[in-house]
């Protein structure tokens, strides 16, 4: 299995905790509990902070470095006048 997910990481969540989750469905779905799949992320994403987190399946992986050299935009929402 290989290729990447575009996946949506809701805040509360670490960014390892969406491969956890990731690894657990793919494992249950193949019936394979020793199925090792290759995985991991183009970029760390703070639990506080919601977004696009990349994850990389398989050969996938190795364009982790790519994806991390790349410019990112970050956007913000400020309210003013709140307590």
């Amino acid at each position: 299995m290989e290729g990447i997910l575009n996946v949506y990481k809701p805040r509360g969540m670490t960014s390892y905790d969406v491969i956890r989750h990731i690894k657990k469905a793919y494992s249950v779905e193949l019936h394979a509990p020793r199925f090792a799949l290759k995985i991991g992320h183009a970029g760390t994403l703070d639990p506080f902070a919601e977004g696009v987190l990349l994850i990389l399946l398989g050969r996938a992986t190795g364009l982790s470095a790519n994806f991390m050299s790349m410019p990112k935009i970050y956007q913000g929402v400020i309210c003013l006048g709140e307590e």
